[in-house]
């Protein structure tokens, strides 16, 4: 059991190709196929319509999960027949009864771009906000992942799903002490869990029946506690090798992008690293960064230069690849002139093919006049 509970934060078929080039571009690591639930088959025009019309999603039984969106006037936002919420993003967002009288259920059940990885962690997070009408706010809300979609013929709890005969994967219950009774703002839910392998598809729900639901009582005409849900997020957890307080002007070797002899591409670790890398820029549009790329002294100075410049282009459009503003990017190739190891060994010879970055503030140092190479700094140094 897990309880990790972050405060409100404030403010209220395409196809599936396009739909995960998207994601991938635009939102780098999350694997959550259609995650804030924009893409879907036909504009909802009455309730239960989530079953079959949201791509990348279904639901695991027959209860009738609703889908939103502002196309619609039957099942609109933010007004709808439950309450009144805006998105959180984008222009939809699912609802559903986790609890309800009789154990009736309702869930949403998400597919993965690929299947985790066996003893890999991820960080699982979605915001939810109850609705006005519901009398009851719950306690804890459950996160089941399975290989397989899940399928059941009735509308009660999912319970038997978690009991370890059941062959289920993977499955955390997250508490609030407060509840999940806020009517006014999305509330944020986030943890993490370690993989078993092979888990394709999540359901987010409500896992008790109604004799063990922990539920507190809010102002509500319903004696149900129905919950919106918007913007879900499974991404893995990467150790940011750019974690430390990074001095401006100084040079770093990014550890994780070594290249090969005679190569220039980027391989997933490389790739990685970067994207960690291109988060920074993202978040602060002040900084500027100059990638500094270098090759062992094997081949001719010309042919050194080439290479060490297509390895600095090829990071640099990658991290404008993942949003990073290119005008804020530069980049110099230096062949095999600025070497830090011994290149008659190779040992010395790989750290010798090392790419290097450097931030700066509101501007570019001078690449003519930048000496500092003496002074390259690995992080694994610090």
């Amino acid at each position: 059991m897990v309880i990790n509970y972050t405060p409100p934060i404030s403010s209220k078929n395409i196809v599936i190709f396009l739909l995960l080039l998207c994601t991938i571009l635009c939102h780098s690591q999350n694997l959550v196929v259609n995650p804030s639930f924009e893409e879907f088959i036909a504009c909802p025009d009455n309730l239960g319509i989530a079953k079959n019309n949201i791509v990348g999603w279904s639901v695991p039984t027959d209860g009738t999960t609703d889908y939103f969106n502002t196309c619609s006037v039957a099942m609109g936002v933010p007004y709808n027949f439950n309450g009144n919420q805006k998105p959180k993003n984008g222009v939809g967002y699912l609802g559903f009864y986790l609890f309800a009288a009789n154990d009736y259920r309702e869930f949403a059940q998400g597919q993965l771009m690929e299947p985790l990885i066996k003893d890999t962690e991820y960080i699982v997070s979605f915001y939810i906000s109850l609705a006005e009408k519901s009398k009851y706010g719950l306690k804890y809300i459950g996160v089941l992942f399975s290989e397989n979609e899940l399928t059941k013929s009735n509308s009660k709890s999912l319970i038997k799903y978690i009991k370890p005969e059941s062959g289920v994967i993977n499955f955390t219950e997250i508490g609030n002490p407060k509840y999940f009774a806020d009517k006014e703002e999305w509330m944020y839910i986030s943890f993490k869990t370690k993989a078993r392998g092979g888990e394709l598809f999540f359901t987010i729900g409500n896992f008790r029946n109604n004799l063990s639901t922990v539920k507190s009582t809010t102002k509500g005409i319903k004696s149900a506690g129905y919950y919106y849900l918007d913007m879900v997020s499974i991404k893995p957890v990467m150790n940011d090798p750019f974690d430390r307080d990074l001095q401006l002007d100084t040079n770093y070797v990014l550890n994780d992008v070594l290249f090969k002899t005679n190569e220039y591409s980027l391989d997933e670790k490389a790739k990685n690293s970067l994207k960690i890398l291109a988060d920074k820029l993202n978040n602060d549009p002040s900084l500027h960064l100059t990638v500094h790329t270098h090759t062992d002294t094997d081949g001719s100075d010309q042919y050194n230069k080439s290479l060490s410049t297509k390895r600095a282009l090829a990071i640099t459009q990658y991290l404008v690849l993942l949003g990073a503003d290119k005008e804020r990017l530069d980049f110099l190739g230096h062949g095999g002139e600025k070497p830090i190891a011994d290149n008659s060994q190779p040992e010395g010879k790989k750290k010798n093919r090392r790419a290097e970055f450097q931030l700066s503030r509101g501007r570019f140092k001078d690449l003519e006049t930048n000496t500092g190479f003496a002074e390259t700094i690995f992080e694994d140094e610090q």
